[in-house]
């Protein structure tokens, strides 16, 4: 089980994410996002994840190669073509959909392929962020191929419940806001309990 922490920026709270060997660590390259990443960023070895709404073309790869990412997170109404050609700048690409009451499960067919992840999070006015959970069991109807994260709302209290579940093509988490102590700055001690709770589980 993946685990993929976003919305980071401060220096020592990278630094301090990184002893816990995240398998992702997302930056929000978004502007209106309280989380948005203008810095310079420490050196670390977790693969790092851009994530960017309503971007172009030259500005996501601009930033693929400022930061070395090795993920582009897509997070609004992109097309198959764009995944395509971020997927050649060499990164992966990971396209996210909103989830409300339910999901039309159609159109996520057009990107079978052309993304290496869909990410299902909770839909909301902004983008990102919203620390609310969407109904889980919706992803028992998911017959696609591309493997897929779940992000919001998932915090300590739901993490078991998540975990129970026994879904197909579900192959990790992406938590953020209901692990911060303020925008960007996660609460480390938070992360390393649900860290083992992911990984125990996985062990069993």
């Amino acid at each position: 089980m993946k685990i993929k922490v976003c919305g980071m920026r401060d220096r020592e709270n990278i630094l301090a994410l990184e002893s816990l060997k995240p398998d992702m660590m997302g930056l929000i390259f978004y502007p209106k996002s309280p989380r948005f990443v203008q810095n310079s960023i420490p050196d670390i070895s977790v693969p790092k994840v851009g994530v960017f709404v309503h971007a172009s073309f030259e500005e996501i790869k601009a930033k693929v190669e400022e930061y070395a990412l090795a993920y582009v997170q897509l997070h609004s109404e992109e097309t198959p073509e764009l995944a395509e050609r971020v997927k050649s700048l060499g990164v992966g690409v990971i396209k996210a959909f909103g989830v409300d009451g339910d999901l039309d499960f159609s159109k996520l067919e057009e990107f079978e392929g052309s993304v290496d992840y869909f990410l299902f999070d909770t839909k909301g006015d902004q983008y990102g962020g919203h620390g609310k959970a969407f109904d889980w069991s919706i992803l028992n109807k998911y017959q696609g191929k591309t493997p897929y994260l779940i992000a919001g709302g998932i915090d300590l209290e739901n993490i078991d419940q998540l975990l129970s579940l026994k879904l197909s093509g579900w192959k990790g988490i992406d938590v953020n806001s209901r692990f911060e102590l303020s925008p960007a700055i996660k609460d480390i001690q938070a992360l390393e309990k649900l860290f083992n709770k992911v990984r125990n589980l996985a062990q069993a």
